[in-house]
């Protein structure tokens, strides 16, 4: 057990608060931890605040040796090193995991950041029928096979021995595998996860292709939206957590994650394909990934993001090419990077202190947000000035309609389905209705012409005399069947606007510009719209106004607009927000149950009593088990960029013949703040994770350890180790290690050392 230097009644000894761990054959460990955010300053003063400060302990209740707990920064040296590697990264690449699209751009690091139009972006995906053209996005779409093959079928699959000509040199043959990729990258992306799972475009073409109506019974659409809360995907999400569920009763998954995982892993596996081609990329390349996410994600949204990308560049060997390797990853808000690349594009000119409304009109959610200026060269802007707001008015909310309204229509028309092709009428909507609709009339139909007929090809189809819709081959929709489809998304996409506009009116915010953005910008008709009620606003209000609309979003300049903004806000991390922390980060601490000092310490009067205390088996003395100090607070702050901290900790074992082993957990919450409350108190229960685990093998140090004996019953010997925790958080990683002997020039202990990315712990877009 981890114990504290036996003291003077009264007397204060500094950083005592000490922890232990349980283990059935070595005595449980406490150490010393600090309850000071890592690089904050917390007053001595404070009777709210304790760890760093002084701690009394009473002589009949103090435990052995002192043991010193220190917070200091790191030198110069190792913050010049620290910034020198993070500036020299080979490669940037930002990511933009959209609803229903996602961009992949990138730079080199000769890249200054002056010429906009030089950012790379990704694209030849597989199956993209307009593979070759610059600004390409991929589908955010996956698709399982309803089981994992097994490993005998796996074999067969690939068993199939080519047939060869028995004179090669008279009818030469060329090997396909010279255009199959080389090393330790699969050859095809998606065996990476499972034999016959798709992506992307693959999954439109199996849609445009397929027969089978259970096809969609394993299909991921909008798989980005597993990260959301927010009450406006309810429904969509309903239907991705129905997949979900399915894929992990047949094991083909484990957890909701593992869909943004695979995904993910496939994207960079075609990224570090791309850029060997193009830009020599190398296994020992180190990349930095941008990763742009919604304003409305919280904490623990963007960490488990954080996580998923991590787990896929490991896998993908892109940028970790160590398992402990820590990924250089810095978040960026959507709204940031998309007016980032909008002013340093010449699309758009926003002043210092100027307000503006961003409406972005994506695949899944039109989401809208009033923004400030705070700093125009770099652009950076300040909090919300209203409520940012959402709705499902995307443009997949056009294709919900739009499917519904052609099986509304052919539902009756069962002929079809007995062609012996095996269609239903579910696979014929989506293989010859939707495509036309999704890469044409969306984004094109303007509705000036109200004798306007839209036709869509269905083969075989009979003409109806009772339904006008159905003629002979084709499914027919007049200007008023269209409109239907669409006008519930413009109305609620301007009444979304105009609530923006005249909440900041009414708190006296001058508002003069609405900038729209994302892919389903693109519609010509929801443009003109959006115009009419700008003006009509301008009208009834007698303000000054304006709709910015950008150049064409999709499969375009903008619609690559949001990773590239993200990649130049990335380039230039200084003015960003404070440095306060947005989750806490806690360690386990056995708290001493002490009553009588309690008058002097009333905060610690709660979580002295809120548990049932235990004697420890070798002095007998009292503590509270399973605490929690949260050394980094949610909401304290703001916290240094380089700082560090060490404990000195005490593990006992029983036997040398045992295995000593030791564990270190670190937890980490969106919302604990209290210290010293048992993991299962309501102040913490259910509302921690565990962020990581270090375990320490100690058996080397069995030969330089010498026994003690206890002061209780039995007088049993027992062996007391002490070693270093050093706890140092650089920019936005944190490391962790651990010393024997417990100074600072002990040598670390193999296998003690972890890193961990807590970029996630701030609000995106902070900085050194």
């Amino acid at each position: 057990m981890l114990r504290v230097a036996p003291s003077k009644p009264s007397l204060r000894i500094p950083t005592t608060i000490w922890k232990s761990i349980n283990s059935r054959k070595r005595a449980r460990s406490e150490s010393p931890s600090s309850d000071t955010s890592l690089g904050s300053t917390i007053s001595s003063n404070d009777a709210n605040d304790v760890g760093f400060d002084d701690f009394p302990i009473s002589r009949r209740t103090s435990r052995h040796t002192t043991s010193n707990t220190q917070v200091q920064s790191v030198s110069p040296s190792l913050i010049f090193e620290h910034q020198q590697s993070a500036s020299e990264n080979d490669y940037k690449i930002a990511i933009d995991f959209g609803t229903t699209f996602s961009t992949v751009a990138y730079v080199c690091n000769d890249f200054n950041g002056s010429e906009v139009n030089s950012i790379g972006t990704i694209d030849d995906f597989p199956k993209d029928s307009q593979s070759g053209q610059a600004g390409r996005q991929v589908p955010s779409e996956s698709w399982y096979p309803a089981c994992r093959l097994t490993e005998k079928r796996q074999q067969d699959k690939h068993i199939s021995s080519p047939v060869h000509n028995e004179d090669e040199s008279a009818n030469p043959r060329i090997d396909d595998a010279i255009f199959q990729l080389d090393g330790d990258v699969v050859k095809n992306y998606n065996d990476a996860i499972c034999p016959e799972y798709l992506h992307g475009w693959e999954v439109q073409e199996q849609l445009s292709t397929t027969t089978l109506e259970s096809f969609n019974d394993t299909r991921l659409s909008c798989i980005k939206l597993l990260l959301d809360e927010s009450t406006v995907t309810h429904d969509l999400r309903t239907n991705l957590h129905d997949v979900v569920g399915h894929l992990k009763r047949n094991n083909v998954i484990n957890k909701f994650e593992d869909v943004i995982q695979d995904y993910l892993t496939v994207l960079l596996l075609h990224t570090r394909r791309q850029l060997e081609d193009r830009h020599g990329f190398r296994p020992t390349s180190t990349v930095e990934v941008v990763i742009c996410v919604p304003v409305c994600w919280s904490p623990s949204a963007n960490a488990i993001m954080c996580e998923c990308l991590t787990v896929a560049m490991q896998r993908s060997g892109l940028g970790i090419t160590q398992a402990a390797s820590v990924p250089r990853l810095f978040l960026v808000n959507e709204a940031e990077a998309a007016a980032t690349y909008a002013l340093r594009a010449g699309m758009h000119t926003l002043e210092r202190h100027e307000t503006f409304v961003l409406l972005d009109c994506g695949g899944g959610t039109v989401d809208t947000g009033t923004y400030r200026v705070a700093e125009d060269n770099p652009l950076r802007l300040a909090a919300e000035v209203t409520n940012p707001a959402g709705a499902r008015w995307g443009s997949s909310y056009l294709n919900e309609k739009m499917r519904d309204f052609a099986l509304r229509n052919l539902r009756d028309e069962t002929y079809l389905e007995h062609t012996g092709s095996g269609d239903t009428v579910q696979t014929i909507v989506d293989r010859d209705i939707m495509p036309r609709f999704e890469e044409s009339i969306k984004r094109t139909v303007r509705f000036s012409n109200p004798d306007q007929i839209y036709v869509f090809r269905v083969p075989g189809l009979k003409e109806s005399k009772t339904n006008p819709c159905l003629v002979k081959n084709a499914l027919r929709m007049t200007h008023a069947d269209m409109f239907q489809i669409f006008e519930p998304c413009f109305l609620g996409i301007a009444r979304l606007m105009e609530n923006q506009i005249l909440s900041a009116w009414d708190d006296d915010v001058n508002v003069e510009k609405v900038v729209l953005m994302g892919g389903f910008a693109d519609s010509l008709a929801l443009r003109r719209y959006l115009q009419h009620r700008v003006k009509r606003l301008q009208e009834g209000h007698h303000r000054t106004i304006s709709l910015v609309v950008s150049e064409r979003n999709s499969h375009g300049p903008c619609a690559t607009g949001v990773a590239k903004g993200g990649l130049l806000r990335a380039l230039d991390k200084t003015r960003g927000p404070l440095r306060v922390p947005r989750m806490s980060f806690g360690l386990l601490i056995h708290l001493p149950y002490q009553p009588e000092v309690l008058a002097e310490y009333p905060h610690l009067y709660e979580p002295t009593f809120a548990g049932k205390p235990k004697t420890d088996p070798q002095d007998g003395t009292l503590y509270i088990d399973n605490t929690i100090q949260w050394v980094i607070k949610a909401g304290q702050g703001p916290i240094q960029p380089y700082h560090s901290a060490t404990n000195k900790v005490k593990y006992d074992f029983v036997s040398d013949k045992d295995e000593w082993t030791q564990t270190e957990d670190l937890y980490v919450s969106e919302t604990c703040v209290d210290d010293f409350f048992q993991k299962k108190h309501k102040k913490n229960k259910g509302k921690f994770k565990t962020l990581g685990q270090i375990v320490l093998n100690l058996n080397d140090l069995k030969r330089y350890i010498t026994p003690t004996l206890s002061n209780r019953k039995g007088r049993r010997k027992y062996f007391r180790v002490e070693v270093l925790i050093e706890i140092t958080v650089i920019d936005r990683d944190l490391k962790f290690n651990v010393r024997w002997p417990a100074e600072e020039s002990g040598r670390i202990i193999e296998g003690s050392q972890r890193s961990f990315s807590v970029v996630a712990a701030f609000q995106p877009g902070t900085g050194i």
